[in-house]
């Protein structure tokens, strides 16, 4: 029994930062490296989260782009219709409307992943 309580006593300690005198140098030392590891590990995971939140908003931004470019091409050859021209601009104004359903439905799933992690505390 007096194992056991000298046991938690030691694991109350470590958990509230108190150094009894009857723990040695090299228990210490032990403990402020594994506290330290500890520190390091959270700043580490803290990096990864924040890094896998700017690859969503990178990867977000270049469907947005994508997009653009492909509505930019379809409106000016749209225009370009005043003007006479031997390019057809109807398929362009299609290709330009697919293209900006399938970035709102990539950028919707990436967010929707975030979420996901977000609320189960890993992003």
């Amino acid at each position: 029994m007096k194992l056991l309580r000298k046991f938690i006593d030691k694991i109350a300690d470590r958990i509230t930062g108190i150094v009894d005198n009857s723990f040695s140098l090299e228990e210490k030392q032990k403990w402020i490296k594994q506290k330290k590891k500890l520190e390091l590990s959270k700043k580490v995971e803290v990096f990864q989260q924040e890094f896998r939140r700017q690859i969503y908003t990178f990867i977000s931004s270049a469907l947005g782009f994508v997009a653009a470019l492909f509505w930019r091409d379809a409106l000016v050859d749209m225009l370009k219709e005043f003007i006479p021209s031997t390019e057809k601009w109807f398929p362009k104004l299609l290709v330009a409307i697919a293209i900006s359903v399938l970035a709102v439905i990539g950028i919707l799933l990436i967010n929707e992943i975030l979420m996901k992690k977000y609320r189960n505390g890993r992003v």
